[in-house]
């Protein structure tokens, strides 16, 4: 009777385990594209505010990616700092895909200088990805780790009136 109680136990918690994991955003699976009609804002950064140097003090330095998802659709602001508080600008747009592991967005804009692509992964923590800029004939390829800003508005809100932009 004790081992069929302790069996019974075991398979409890095995099933619990499973909910609770199958319930995690892209822990067991990916859940990053946001229900029709509501939307997600994600920030992602690798910003590093105010570098000294010997004798010189230099502003922020690094990127900041701005994402709004309103179910496949995305619009993304990328902000390059450069040593100044005024950071150049590039609105993009793009899509979201979600797989059975993984939250791929690719996005694609202009900036003053150029052409700008974004493809990456979104997980948990962190976006991974690559940054495309041509700049005149050139093009110059970033690899990027930028990590999720907490505090940020990470969540997903409803939204009226975006039917116009699920049409696209």
């Amino acid at each position: 009777m004790l081992r069929f109680v302790c069996w019974k136990s075991a398979v409890l918690a095995r099933f619990l385990l499973v909910a609770f994991l199958a319930n995690l955003p892209c822990a067991a699976h990916a859940q990053c594209v946001p229900k029709p009609y509501s939307a997600k804002q994600e920030v992602f950064s690798s910003v590093v505010q105010n570098l000294e140097g010997p004798g010189v003090r230099v502003g922020p330095a690094g990127i900041e990616l701005f994402l709004e998802e309103r179910a496949e659709r995305v619009l993304a602001t990328l902000r390059d700092y450069e040593g100044s508080s005024s950071p150049l600008e590039t609105k993009l747009e793009g899509t979201l895909h979600e797989s059975a592991t993984s939250c791929d967005v690719s996005l694609s804009g202009h900036s003053k200088r150029g052409k700008v692509e974004i493809r990456g992964t979104i997980t948990v923590a962190n976006f991974r990805g690559t940054i495309s800029r041509q700049i005149g004939k050139e093009t110059f390829l970033e690899k990027v780790l930028l990590r999720r800003k907490l505090g940020e508005p990470n969540e997903h809100k409803e939204v009226e009136g975006i039917a116009p932009l699920l049409n696209r």
